[in-house]
């Protein structure tokens, strides 16, 4: 008899330990289905999204108040869209070590809830390209205050990045959908510079278009350098110069006179306003000012056609003063 019972004890033992190998089988047949299904979906690790929403965003900007309503004018000035969010895609090794993490959840399931989440991606597809503006557009708007001149971004591509300070083209229109419309390059300072300097034009020219009141003059960058805030840019004179004995022509010359451009920021300084008889001030005043102006100069001699002298100051450097 108790022979018997230990047969089919092990009997059923045998039965048990097959019939757990045997779920044992099926559940890992269903898990790799599933892993194989979320796996189908990944993206390779060697594959690189081509993303492109490089697109003109708006961008409002309050320029005065109205003349007729005396109520607040904001003018689409646009902007070029740096960045977008993109579907996030999980590479394999990314997947894996989420399951090795998560093991008691079904893949299934955390493939979609990591490949649902957005992430914030370039603009341009290209590391070496950024979104900037490719076209532009000039309104001038009647307000309160007077005639406000406003540039307006109308395009946006891909270009490439510029490393170092240069001159990059501006296309820009002017007296848009009248009889008038013109279209130039004005020019613009791109790049990088070193610490406390940036990319200025220092050499510009002036371009004259007609106008609906006559002509009118347009400023045109023709260079570009790393300079401080406050410094010297080119600035040209014409002249005749009678100088040589015995030479009816005279001979003419272009003499760069530069000129100083940029700001300064205020400086305080004691403005002594009450003095005593004996020179010493009583009481004075903090005032703050500070501007930019020329810190070292030369002097020029040009002889005229009667054989006087004309002076003229030549610009060498620029400061803050």
């Amino acid at each position: 008899m108790s022979l018997c019972v230990i047969k089919l004890s092990l009997a059923l033992l045998v039965i048990c330990s097959a019939a757990r190998t045997q779920a044992g089988r099926i559940r890992e047949r269903h898990e790799d289905d599933s892993t194989n299904e979320a796996e189908d979906a990944l993206e390779p690790e060697d594959s690189k999204p081509h993303f492109d929403c490089c697109t003109r965003e708006v961008k409002m900007k309050r320029v005065g108040l109205s003349v007729t309503t005396a109520e607040e004018i904001h003018v689409d000035i646009g902007r070029c869209r740096k960045h977008c969010n993109a579907p996030r895609k999980l590479h394999r090794t990314e997947f894996r070590r989420l399951m090795h993490e998560n093991p008691d959840m079904d893949p299934r399931q955390l493939f979609l809830i990591h490949s649902e989440r957005q992430r914030s991606t370039a603009s341009c597809p290209n590391k070496t390209e950024s979104c900037q503006p490719t076209s532009y557009r000039v309104e001038r708007i009647p307000t309160i205050q007077g005639t406000v001149t406003v540039g307006v971004i109308t395009a946006c591509d891909c270009q490439p990045k510029v490393c170092f300070c240069q001159r990059k083209p501006k296309v820009t229109t002017l007296h848009k959908g009248t009889p008038l419309e013109t279209t130039l390059d004005v020019g613009q300072c791109k790049g990088h510079c070193s610490q406390d300097l940036n990319c200025r034009p220092i050499k510009t020219k002036t371009k004259s278009i007609e106008g609906p009141n006559g002509a009118e003059c347009i400023s045109v960058v023709e260079a570009c350098g790393c300079e401080p805030s406050c410094y010297r840019t080119s600035r040209y004179e014409h002249v005749y110069d009678y100088s040589l004995d015995g030479v009816a022509t005279p001979k003419a010359s272009v003499l760069d006179v530069g000129a100083c451009v940029g700001e300064c920021e205020p400086a305080p300084e004691d403005h002594c306003v009450l003095r005593e008889e004996e020179g010493g001030c009583l009481m004075s005043l903090v005032k703050t000012s500070s501007r930019c102006a020329p810190t070292t100069v030369e002097t020029l001699y040009v002889t005229e056609r009667d054989g006087s002298n004309r002076t003229i100051t030549s610009i060498n450097s620029c400061g803050c003063q």
